[in-house]
């Protein structure tokens, strides 16, 4: 790198290039073989739950998209991984969940699964301020060339 241009590395974290938004994972064929029942990569995720029990359940991306709230299933997938981040409630947050969570779809509101969704009780969506990029994977020959 020129040293009139080293001053962009420090800039932006060492990175080269600097996007305006984030990127976030589409896994198209992950979920066309959810959907057509083949066997998928499941991640399992672990939670300490009251009394210091630890509850477990096996996570894949695509349960979020498949078992979304019923005032979110008019949205897309693309659009769905565009605006919708999904996190996990603290312990405090699982107590209050009934109460909080699961409203209307305005920003900033709190989203539950649908009780099908493995992690169902220990994580919830929440509409981005910012929108995501969808970055799409998909097998060989799958999409247009």
């Amino acid at each position: 790198v020129a040293s009139t241009m080293s001053h962009n590395l420090v800039y932006n974290l060492g990175k080269r290039f600097h996007f305006s938004h984030d990127f976030k994972p589409l896994l198209l064929s992950m979920a066309e073989a959810v959907l057509e029942g083949k066997d998928v990569d499941l991640v399992l995720r672990q939670t300490r739950g009251k009394g210091a029990e630890n509850a477990s359940w096996a996570d894949c991306l695509f349960h979020d998209y498949l078992y979304r709230p019923p005032e979110l299933q008019k949205v897309c997938f693309y659009e769905f991984v565009m605006w919708y981040d999904r996190h996990r409630l603290s312990g405090s947050d699982a107590q209050s969940r009934d109460s909080d969570c699961g409203g209307k779809k305005s920003q900033g509101k709190r989203h539950t699964f649908l009780s099908d969704h493995p992690g169902e009780k220990y994580l919830y969506l929440k509409k981005r301020d910012k929108l995501a990029i969808p970055r799409i994977s998909s097998g060989r020959d799958k999409l247009c060339n």
